[in-house]
């Protein structure tokens, strides 16, 4: 029995000294990005984001983009092409270390916030989601209720899926690609009726080249979003990129990669200020601590009158009370000097009574002994 205690106890210290070994040496994201060099990108091929031109080489806004904040962290940046509908579980696997491919700030198809999932950077370009069909569709799809019943092809996992959802009115009207270039190739094709991708990719690429024969319909607009990075939740890559950005905001490099891409009106001015995700968010968190106070003051200061109204009232009636108590005083002084009064005249009437009778009894005893004299006399 002791043998057997002796091994357990032995094998939960060799657990506990492994557990700390590794706790101890688990790094932030940041640190394991500066010890091998590079952070790596997870994207899908579409223009103007990503692309390859003529030569083969990888281009567009977010591929230049990247390479300039790697470059101003001191380190290198590889591009990990993925299945847009696996992008969570290839952030969290570690395969790659950001989302960073167009990656609007909104929400999942099933409604489902993205902030659940990633922390977003600082946004940076302005994008929406854009309905596309064979331009000869236009004249018969040329309201939101036409594309009822409707099939929509789209990229599995985007914020498209939603709204082609939204328009076609059922899910079985949706058939779904690993990318947006193969849904538009599907509508080439003829086998659907329209599809839902970002309006920066249908600028770029409806109407020239493969896609001569498809049009952006604007029978429906769905509202306006933003791009930004995704980052695993609670990673300290977050912070270190939002640097990056605004120095580059500042220094004019991203204006200069934007006017490249034609993206000048789309590029967010204030990225970090005002316009930014983040930042919104704080001034709404902001506004709810400052409205929250306010209240608090307020309330303060109701109890206060409520408190000083309570107290001006209890010494108004403890006023009123000794008021009271004085006259009630001074009525029952005032009604024993009228009874001390009254006693004093009826004693001094008493006084009176008894003289004027001494007097008369001494005046017939006078009057008696004349008679008597004169009697005597005669």
């Amino acid at each position: 029995m002791k043998k057997i205690l002796s091994l357990a106890l032995t094998f939960m210290l060799l657990l506990s000294t492994v557990l700390c070994f590794t706790s101890c040496s688990e790094k932030t994201d940041w640190e394991k990005v500066k010890e091998q060099g590079y952070f790596t990108c997870g994207i899908t091929m579409y223009a103007p984001m990503n692309y390859k031109d003529a030569n083969g080489e990888l281009i567009g806004f977010d591929t230049e983009f990247a390479k300039a904040v790697a470059k101003e962290l001191g380190v290198e940046v590889k591009f990990q092409e993925i299945d847009w509908d696996q992008k969570y579980t290839e952030l969290n696997s570690g395969k790659i270390d950001l989302i960073w491919n167009g990656f609007t700030y909104g929400l999942e198809s099933d409604g489902v916030s993205r902030t659940e999932y990633v922390d977003f950077t600082y946004s940076y370009l302005e994008n929406r989601q854009c309905v596309v069909t064979k331009a000869d569709a236009l004249e018969t799809l040329n309201t939101k209720e036409s594309f009822k019943g409707k099939k929509a092809a789209v990229e599995s996992g985007s914020s498209g899926e939603g709204v082609a959802k939204e328009l076609a009115g059922d899910e079985k009207n949706l058939v779904k690609f690993s990318s947006q270039v193969d849904a538009l190739k599907e509508l080439l094709m003829g086998t659907v009726d329209f599809v839902v991708i970002d309006w920066q990719m249908a600028n770029s690429m409806v109407g020239n080249g493969d896609f001569a024969s498809l049009s952006i319909n604007d029978a429906h607009t769905p509202e306006s979003e933003v791009y930004a990075i995704g980052c695993r939740k609670g990673s300290d890559l977050t912070a270190k990129i939002n640097e990056a950005i605004k120095k580059l905001s500042a220094n004019g490099t991203l204006d200069e990669i934007a006017a490249k891409y034609d993206l000048t009106n789309d590029l967010i001015s204030d990225i970090g200020g005002s316009a930014s995700t983040e930042d919104k968010n704080d001034a709404a968190s902001s506004e709810d601590s400052a409205e929250s106070a306010e209240a608090s003051v307020e309330s303060a200061e109701s109890e206060d009158s409520a408190e000083s109204a309570e107290v001006s009232v209890e010494s108004a009636e403890s006023e009123d009370s000794a008021e009271s108590e004085e006259a009630s005083v001074e009525s029952a002084e005032s009604e024993d000097s009228a009874e001390s009064a009254e006693a004093s005249v009826e004693s001094a009437e008493s006084e009176d009574s008894a003289e004027s009778a001494e007097v008369s009894i001494e005046s017939a005893e006078s009057e008696d002994s004349a008679e008597s004299s004169e009697a005597s006399a005669a």
